[in-house]
């Protein structure tokens, strides 16, 4: 019988201070995604755990969004000169 090995699977879910940590966030604004419904949550024991598949999803969506989003290329402006003394 094989063991259970940790690391060969993902966490289905995280704590709200892993959840900040993947989506670089602070935890006010990670409880007003929570809030929006973009992010799915539950409770187990007492402690919030947030699902991994909700946090995946978010991260998809901005990519998607940052695609459809189109960034002016603006030319660099020339060096000024700097006069010496």
């Amino acid at each position: 019988m094989k063991t259970f090995d940790k690391q060969e699977y993902e966490a289905l879910a995280g704590s709200p201070r892993q959840a900040c940590q993947l989506l670089n966030v602070g935890n006010s604004y990670l409880y007003t995604l929570i809030g929006k419904g973009e992010l799915e949550t539950y409770v187990e024991g007492g402690k919030r755990m947030i699902t991994m598949r909700s946090i995946h999803d978010r991260i998809r969506r901005l990519v998607v969004a940052s695609k459809g989003a189109v960034a002016k290329a603006t030319p660099n402006p020339k060096p000024r000169k700097v006069r010496r003394r």
